[in-house]
């Protein structure tokens, strides 16, 4: 992950801010796309080939909209979901906290 959000970074601190939450979405999309696929099943060259899992084939077959997007829904999006909730509650501290002030009234 903090690779793929280094891309990001890159998108960001580039001089051409056309696009560029567009754009950096898609670096994300990409960077863990190419990270993250490490065999693959039905995918092959033009020739019929089977084709061989690749930085550049698998950039290849993200330019097609239908993989990106199921790639992007299957993928990524469960990934920075788990990613959220993982940064959302952090590890208590050792020992206990300190008594802090009661703040419901007592019952009757």
């Amino acid at each position: 992950m903090l690779v793929a959000r280094e891309a990001v970074g890159r998108v960001y601190r580039d001089e051409d801010q056309t696009d560029v939450a567009t754009r950096a979405s898609m670096a994300l999309v990409h960077e863990l796309a190419r990270r993250g696929i490490v065999e693959w099943e039905g995918v092959g060259t033009a020739e019929g080939e089977p084709a061989p899992v690749t930085a550049e084939t698998v950039n290849a077959l993200l330019e097609h909209w239908p993989a990106y997007d199921a790639l992007d829904a299957l993928y990524v999006t469960p990934a920075l979901r788990r990613d959220e909730e993982k940064n959302g509650s952090s590890n208590s501290p050792d020992g206990t906290s300190g008594e802090g002030p009661d703040t419901a009234m007592p019952a009757a």
